[in-house]
């Protein structure tokens, strides 16, 4: 069984957190000294969710591990690729506008926003999307999935990052111990 998990963004960090009791707070992770921090935090997270579902064995068989963080890789260049995010290297950049990016496919991506293309279609109502996990989310919202779980208080989520957010707020360490 395959599954893939989306690492929040910096915009999703910005998301407002979906408990009921927490629905008019807007949590912000800041852009400074601690982006490192949070990145690895994310990253634990993932990982404590994969090892919930009997999935951490698929990062142990992964040979080529990132000195930065838990993640690991098949291939030695997706590690490389990987650790240019932590070193803030971009090589990819944007021909119409300059934004650069550490990966191709990013940058692929970004190129739709010049050109209008928005290949993803939902098929229960109008809208499309330029990012295959925006309409992952969106289609959640026809059929009210909602696979992650919050252990502690026994709230579903939509997308990963509320969850984050959950445990945050109700004081839970992240942190994952192997």
């Amino acid at each position: 069984m395959k599954m893939s998990f989306n690492l929040p963004s910096e915009e999703d960090i910005s998301a407002s957190a979906s408990c009921d009791e927490n629905k008019n707070k807007k949590i912000t992770i800041q852009e400074n000294s601690r982006s490192q921090e949070n990145q690895v935090l994310r990253s634990q997270f993932v990982f404590a969710a994969m090892k919930k579902r009997g999935m951490e064995g698929d990062m142990e068989n992964r040979p080529y591990k990132c000195p930065y963080c838990s993640w690991a890789f098949k291939k030695s260049s997706n590690l490389l690729s990987h650790i240019d995010t932590h070193q803030g290297l971009k090589p990819h950049v944007c021909d119409l506008c300059g934004k650069a990016y550490s990966h191709q496919g990013t940058l692929q991506q970004h190129k739709r926003l010049h050109t209008g293309e928005r290949p993803y279609h939902c098929p229960f109502c109008e809208k499309s999307y330029i990012w295959s996990s925006d309409f992952r989310k969106h289609i959640r919202t026809h059929t009210g999935e909602k696979p992650y779980n919050c252990e502690e208080c026994g709230k579903d989520f939509v997308q990963n990052v509320y969850l984050y957010f959950e445990v945050a707020e109700i004081g839970l360490v992240v942190h994952v111990i192997w």
